[in-house]
């Protein structure tokens, strides 16, 4: 059967998958973006003869749409003995026709909200500054949740946010999966939240 996996580790959630099967009809195609070079090249496995049941595993980080709707077709009506496997971080990052194709597994672990490092209430220009100086060695999921830690802190703390105000933590978070430094993330945030704070 068909599936998406959505794990932000792909190394521990492709050995859960392959783990039991024949490593001789496993094949990895493995790379930052799919791209349709990487589709046909995955099609054209698909489609090489095998005795045994064949396990077709593709890992990255984003999806482009040309590879996506490349492999739609062999996605709906898949040779027998093979089967397809997509990891993912984010279900979004796949098209809905590709998605509703699929089934869908989560091993992605939740992670509560942190608390914020810095106390919004009491925050001052030297705090905003420490705390970026503190943010250049953060992973991606790590700022992610730093993100989502800093909003909650903001409801928690009563500022009300306009819509415009809140779009700017979408962007913040498209921003981060598009892998740019936290700091440059953060202090646009910080600086919008120290504004209002003053404002009131």
């Amino acid at each position: 059967m068909n599936k998406i996996i959505l794990s932000y580790d792909f190394d521990e959630a492709l050995k859960e998958c392959v783990d039991d099967l024949n490593k001789s009809f496993v094949k990895i195609f493995h790379c930052e973006e799919f791209k349709i070079d990487d589709a046909h090249e995955v099609i054209a496995e698909a489609y090489m003869a095998s005795e045994q049941k064949k396990t077709i595993c593709i890992l990255a980080n984003s999806y482009n749409i040309f590879a996506q709707n490349a492999l739609l077709k062999i996605l709906e009506e898949t040779p027998s003995n093979v089967e397809f496997i997509l990891f993912a971080k984010n279900k979004n990052t796949f098209l809905n026709t590709v998605r509703s194709r699929l089934i869908i597994d989560d091993k992605r672990k939740k992670n509560e909200i942190q608390v914020f490092e810095i106390d919004l209430k009491q925050m001052q220009l030297k705090d905003i500054y420490d705390f970026l100086k503190k943010q250049i060695d953060n992973t991606q999921e790590q700022t992610k949740q730093k993100i989502e830690s800093l909003l909650l802190s903001v409801f928690q703390s009563h500022i009300i946010l306009n819509q415009e105000e809140l779009e700017s933590f979408d962007n913040a978070i498209l921003a981060n999966s598009n892998y740019q430094r936290s700091d440059y993330i953060f202090l646009p945030l910080l600086l919008m939240i120290l504004q209002k704070k003053r404002g009131r």
